[in-house]
């Protein structure tokens, strides 16, 4: 006789703030679409040796300062590159052989702090967005455990996060017999509603938005892209780094 499917339950934090109480055989997926973890997949994909997600400024510079391998200073505040800084958070900036083999420390406004937050639960995390949506997927697929944390904006609600979510839900709900919370049922009505046109809702959500009134269209349009890369960034103790395929 066959043994019944063991069901997933899902935690959908879609406000960073939130707190989730880590399990045994649990993992987390931190999501920032525009646009730390999108930022975080092309640069381990484009060869950087190492990921670092730092809160602060001050923090980022000491770190950078301490590492080995010439590291490179990466992040935003309010959208744009933090003076002295050797990168921004634009994931085409990190479309460059000049990033191979160095370490990067990432500092932004809001992904940076949710990694290192939930860093600390001891427990398996993974960075998403859409670029690598189908392999973050899978590397969910073997937890019976998970939270899902929408990075969000300045402490809120961000749609493009739990859009975000909704997908990684969707996919997951094809592998998985899933036990999902309210959070989790809203981000996937979403998913449903706008997966054929991810572009219309980066460009119409709030932070989306602003970055366009940055001139920063061409960001939106890369990071609306669906299962352009095929690898997940695992956190490693210190950082991140690509999963082992």
């Amino acid at each position: 006789m066959k043994e019944p499917e063991q069901t997933v339950n899902i935690t959908t934090l879609i406000q960073p703030g939130e707190n989730w109480q880590a399990k045994a055989g649990s993992a987390a997926i931190v999501i920032d679409v525009l646009r730390a973890t999108t930022c975080i997949v092309v640069a381990l994909s484009f060869g950087a040796s190492a990921v670092y997600p730092v809160a602060s400024i001050t923090a980022a510079r000491k770190l950078a300062h301490n590492l080995h391998g010439n590291p490179l200073l990466a992040g935003e505040r309010g959208g744009l590159r933090i003076p002295g800084f050797d990168l921004g958070n634009s994931p085409l900036e990190f479309q460059s052989p000049a990033i191979r083999k160095h370490p990067i420390v990432l500092c932004t406004t809001n992904g940076s702090k949710a990694i290192e937050r939930f860093a600390g639960s001891g427990r398996p995390l993974y960075t998403a967005a859409l670029v690598n949506l189908s392999a973050a997927t899978e590397a969910l697929s073997q937890f019976n455990e998970i939270c899902i944390v929408c990075a969000g904006k300045e402490g809120r609600f961000s749609l493009e996060d739990a859009f975000c979510a909704g997908g990684v839900i969707t996919k997951l709900n094809s592998k998985r017999k899933l036990s999902l919370d309210d959070p989790g049922l809203v981000c996937q009505e979403l998913w449903e509603d706008y997966k054929n046109n991810p572009l219309k809702l980066l460009q119409t959500c709030n932070h989306g938005i602003y970055l366009q009134s940055l001139g920063m269209s061409a960001d939106l349009e890369f990071c609306s892209q669906v299962d352009i890369y095929d690898r997940v960034p695992r956190w490693t103790g210190k950082a991140l780094r690509l999963e082992e395929a």
